[in-house]
């Protein structure tokens, strides 16, 4: 929805299945964070997609965070 692509476009299944894999074998996001699109939203994708569920915003901490977006545009 940010960038206008389908999520893992071209990817087959057992690419997505490996990508998985290795995203907690490794500790790292399972989907990268794109590199286009809003600022906001890409902050807020990449803070969700934090290994560590403690580090991760709660859904007050999101619309409160789109909420101070919205006011500044």
């Amino acid at each position: 929805m940010v960038v206008g692509k389908k999520p893992h476009d071209g990817l087959e299944v057992n690419g997505l299945y490996q990508q998985v894999f290795d995203a907690k074998k490794f500790n790292k996001p399972v989907l990268p964070v794109p590199s286009q699109g809003d600022p906001v939203l890409r902050e807020i994708m990449a803070k969700a997609l934090m290994p560590d569920p403690v580090q991760r915003p709660t859904f007050a901490d999101i619309k409160l965070r789109l909420q101070q977006a919205l006011k500044q545009n």
